[in-house]
């Protein structure tokens, strides 16, 4: 009898030790991966998260299989372009025929990125300002995630219209099913980022600005941009105006010095996106080179947007850009290393 009575207890004891442990057996402790309460503790973290906000640019020009998804989507369409290639490609197609839906993989995309480059703003802007570092620092890297937030949304509202409108990072699966905002409310969220980001951005030239960040210049020509396509004119007349007189930028003597890459982040620039050959590269100059013509030896020419011939008519001879933006002799690959 007593031993019988010790088992129940014994394994009364069990259950109570097991049950009364529960809820710290359940609590994770992430070991293969970071959270963003373990992340964002000093300005190391802080300045590697606006990096990874940055990183997300040139995916637009990586994605698929070269990078063509911006060029396909705004050139297509346009009468500025054609496709040289002779045969059908579905998402062209359409895009060229004006027709939109979610299958373009084009259009997919550039809304998968943007709303992970919103993400990863929407988490500097919500998780640095608790973090214990210079308040310089912070005010410049909160200015980045402000004009970067804006940057996205501001290509989403102009090709989608309506879209979904979110400023906090996706904590968890309750923010996630979000409807459209009105263009309306999308652009005054987009004019306060900007506003918001001028304040605590260097000026282009100085010691603290770097190539490839956002400056005051960016906030500003960006803002100025908006107040042009919202009709404001004025506005954007003002803030041009602003840019011009800084003194932070200047055109080059000749109009194709620009576009040399020998002049990237030249004293034109504004803002430009960064890639490295070697580590963030992108072979998108590829679909624009004639079909199959030898030029490159490192990959094929797909000839899949050509400027489109009334377009290019449509330069006077004498319209020095008409040499400067249209090759009109093509070399050949031999001719280039010969």
């Amino acid at each position: 009898m007593k031993n019988y009575s010790l088992k129940y207890i014994t394994l009364f004891l069990i259950l109570s030790l097991g049950f009364a442990g529960c809820d710290e057996f359940l609590e994770e402790n992430p070991e293969t991966f970071i959270s963003p309460n373990a992340y964002y503790r000093n300005a190391e973290d802080a300045q590697s998260a606006i990096n990874a906000v940055y990183a997300i640019l040139p995916r637009f020009y990586q994605g698929i299989a070269y990078g063509e998804s911006v060029f396909f989507t705004l050139e297509m369409p346009s009468d500025q372009a054609d496709s040289g290639t002779g045969v059908s490609v579905v998402d062209q197609d359409r895009l060229d025929a004006y027709i939109y839906d979610p299958a373009i993989r084009h259009l997919r995309l550039w809304w998968q990125y943007s709303y992970q480059g919103i993400n990863a703003a929407n988490s500097v802007l919500y998780y640095v300002p608790e973090i214990d570092m210079s308040e310089n620092a912070k005010a410049r890297i909160l200015s980045e995630a402000y004009y970067l937030r804006a940057y996205f949304y501001f290509d989403l509202v102009r090709l989608f219209g309506a879209v979904p409108l979110t400023v906090e990072p996706t904590l968890n699966i309750s923010n996630v099913n979000l409807t459209r905002e009105d263009v309306t409310v999308i652009y005054d969220q987009i004019i306060q980022d900007l506003i918001n980001a001028e304040h605590h951005l260097p000026v282009a030239g100085s010691i603290e600005a770097e190539h490839g960040r956002a400056t005051k210049g960016a906030a500003s020509t960006l803002l100025a941009k908006v107040y042009l396509t919202l009709e404001r004119w004025e506005e954007a007349s003002n803030k041009a105006e602003e840019v011009v007189n800084s003194g932070a930028y200047q055109l080059f003597d000749d109009y194709a010095d620009a576009f040399d890459v020998e002049n990237k982040n030249g004293k034109e620039h504004i803002f430009s996106i960064q890639f490295e050959r070697t580590i963030n590269s992108s072979n998108f100059h590829a679909w624009f080179l004639p079909r199959y013509r030898g030029i490159q030896a490192n990959t094929e020419e797909f000839g899949a947007i050509l400027p489109n011939m009334e377009f290019y008519n449509s330069y006077s001879d004498d319209d020095y850009r008409k040499a400067a933006n249209f090759i009109q002799v093509i070399p050949q690959l031999m001719d280039l290393v010969s």
